[in-house]
């Protein structure tokens, strides 16, 4: 999946039980982020962890990050409207299709 695109999906175990259930972003070529209910956070990073690959580093941002979804066919309208003018010119309404995530610093 390239940069940028966001998947739902769920974590299966080896019986085909679903382990977790969350959603994936991909933010660069190595570079990933998860999000998960909030309940569940401890849980699904230990699963994570457990089934990283050599080299892998999970690191957890929960207390530093927010994540908003945004859903329906005026998403890309509202959040437009809520980016200052600079930022607006960075980003056309192709930036923010479906299943695509977008970094915005909030100041």
């Amino acid at each position: 999946m390239p940069a940028g695109k966001v998947v739902y999906t769920s974590f299966l175990n080896e019986a085909g039980g679903i382990v977790a259930d969350l959603t994936v972003m991909r933010l660069g070529s190595q570079a990933f982020r998860v999000v998960t209910g909030a309940a569940d956070g401890a849980r699904d990073a230990k699963w994570i962890s457990d089934h990283l690959p050599d080299g892998a580093v999970l690191t957890d941002v929960t207390s530093a990050w927010a994540t908003i979804g945004l859903w329906g066919p005026r998403a890309a309208d509202v959040l437009a409207a809520a980016l200052d003018e600079s930022e607006r010119w960075a980003r056309s309404k192709d930036t923010f299709g479906s299943y695509s995530a977008v970094e915005i610093a909030v100041q």
